[in-house]
């Protein structure tokens, strides 16, 4: 997340009114400044890919009171909503 918000802050931002010189810059920003909307979008799509794909556990937990309802990883599928609400109503002591 913090490399898309620098390559973006890179792409828009004037360095010449910073009075920062590009002459040796590296091609990449230079690149990137001649194409921002195109660049934009690449850091935008190319990040996000990046950025699901790092959160991706495949977990899906569900826990009351401390105590764990379900787990995709221990039964490798997705619970029932009647399923989970069975769970939690026998946690309770199925006073509903």
């Amino acid at each position: 997340m913090f490399a898309q918000v620098m390559l973006a802050c890179v792409t828009l931002l004037d360095f010449d009114a910073l009075g920062v010189s590009l002459e040796r810059a590296p091609a990449l920003v230079l690149e990137l400044r001649k194409t921002k909307t195109q660049a934009l979008l690449m850091i935008w799509v190319v990040g996000n890919m990046i950025h699901a794909n790092a959160m991706n556990t495949g977990a899906f937990e569900v826990y009351y009171g401390g105590s764990t309802v379900f787990s995709k990883v221990e039964s490798k599928t997705l619970p029932s909503f009647d399923a989970i609400f069975r769970s939690v109503d026998a946690l309770r002591g199925g006073s509903s």
